[in-house]
């Protein structure tokens, strides 16, 4: 559910500034309108019912993710455009126990929240022992861990100390000289 949110608020930022109107604005910038849309194009992959018919939906999520990724960190290198919020570093190595704080943990804890996968993962196994799914899971952990870095630190340094709970939001509404950047 959080990531309906975080896709509608994304989107209605962004087809929003191409208009030149603020979230929640017009119809084409609101949050629900880009939620329904999400739910009627997965509407046909909730009714799957085995994870192996959903493997084109993995390989086009890390892909995106990827894409991110490297979307970004050209930004933050390579792009002249871009201007990087000053902060200084010890900032980022004294964490203030705020609303935020706790909100960017709950974000956290719902990308490690896949127990309610971990039969229908077992079940798509070729080879099904406990061994096996063992490995799978770790690299899984490993692999969410290597992702949440990478993106926490390329926006940490793209944001400082103004980053959101939820780096989607800061990417929506950056506006260095009243230009949409993004």
């Amino acid at each position: 559910m959080i990531y309906f949110i975080v896709f509608g608020d994304t989107s209605g930022q962004l087809f929003g500034s191409f208009g030149g109107q603020e979230l929640e604005a017009v119809w084409y910038s609101s949050r629900y309108f880009y939620v329904l849309i999400l739910g009627a194009v997965l509407t046909p992959v909730v009714i799957k019912k085995e994870l192996a018919e959903l493997e084109w939906l993995s390989i086009v999520l890390f892909v995106s993710i990827g894409l991110f990724i490297l979307v970004n960190l050209w930004e933050l290198t390579i792009d002249p455009k871009f201007v990087p919020v000053d902060s200084t570093a010890k900032e980022y190595y004294s964490p203030k126990f705020t609303y935020q704080l706790i909100s960017s943990f709950s974000i956290v804890l719902v990308a490690y929240s896949y127990q309610q996968n971990v039969f229908p993962v077992y079940s798509s196994l070729q080879v099904k022992t406990n061994e096996q799914y063992k490995r799978v899971s770790l690299g899984g952990l490993v692999l969410t861990l290597i992702i949440y870095c990478t993106v926490g630190m390329i926006c940490l340094f793209m944001f400082g100390n103004q980053i959101e709970s939820s780096v989607l939001l800061n990417i929506g509404s950056y506006h260095p000289n009243n230009v949409n950047f993004w």
